[in-house]
């Protein structure tokens, strides 16, 4: 009986414990992009108003629709497939979406989707940009410093 409570109870608290760093995390990425530099690289249509969890944004909503998220790698069991699929998808997205990324909640608005995968959605989305971007990634870091 000892044994089933306190694998319950470190059940419950590293679920607690990865949803806390979760949202954390999320919230991290909520506040918009401050850096001149990275903003001139930035969608002018992106919506200017912040993001607030529970207050509905008509803004933001139409803009993740119209705007959907970058391609994420899939696993179908063929290593080679999946990364030159993926490859070509993001590629694709890339020519659609030529702009900085900036952070999307896409979660809000589609209930299949978590703030974890907003996260991966943008950090995916970041890194696409820096890699056929290069030398303007490194004008926005250097803006940072």
């Amino acid at each position: 009986m000892k044994r089933i409570f306190l694998f319950a109870m470190v059940t419950f608290l590293s679920v607690g414990l990865a949803f806390a760093q979760t949202e954390k995390r999320y919230n991290d990425y909520l506040p918009k992009e401050t850096n001149p530099v990275a903003l001139q690289y930035a969608d002018p249509y992106f919506p200017t108003e912040a993001v607030v969890p529970g207050v509905k944004n008509d803004k933001m909503e139409e803009y993740a629709k119209l705007h959907p998220p970058i391609p994420l790698l899939r696993n179908t069991g063929n290593a080679a497939y999946d990364k030159a699929q993926c490859e070509q998808e993001q590629t694709e997205w890339l020519a659609l979406n030529p702009y900085y990324p900036q952070f999307v909640p896409y979660h809000l608005y589609n209930r299949m989707l978590t703030p974890e995968d907003d996260v991966n959605f943008y950090e995916a989305a970041k890194a696409a940009w820096i890699k056929k971007n290069p030398d303007k990634a490194v004008l926005i870091e250097n803006a940072a410093r």
